[in-house]
């Protein structure tokens, strides 16, 4: 595992990111550009890619992806931003109606 993720980094330069650092306990590799910060863990299925960026009005946020396939992953690196249909989804809760079900009115 180690060196798969000493593999990632010349790859992940490549597209302009900059070193920050690799957690071997976590598995992950750390990467910069501008103000995107991308952590990377090699899984068996693939790869969890973190994109952790600053959105226009909404300040810093974060998409998360699992199951990334490389070619998936490059697509990642070119643009940190696109949709792959893979990353979190968050529902909203149900609020709880306070009123009476209409079969008891």
């Amino acid at each position: 595992m180690h060196t798969q993720l000493e593999k990632l980094i010349p790859l992940l330069e490549s597209y302009g990111y900059a070193f920050q650092s690799i957690n071997y306990k976590t598995h992950s590799v750390t990467m910069y550009r501008d103000s995107t910060k991308l952590i990377v863990y090699p899984t068996r299925k693939g790869y969890t890619v973190a994109s952790c960026l600053t959105h226009p009005w909404l300040g810093r946020t974060q998409l998360i992806r699992r199951r990334v396939c490389g070619e998936e992953l490059l697509q990642i690196l070119h643009n940190p931003r696109v949709h792959l249909g893979k990353g979190y989804h968050v529902k909203k809760r149900l609020r709880k109606s306070r009123r009476k079900p209409r079969f008891l009115s």
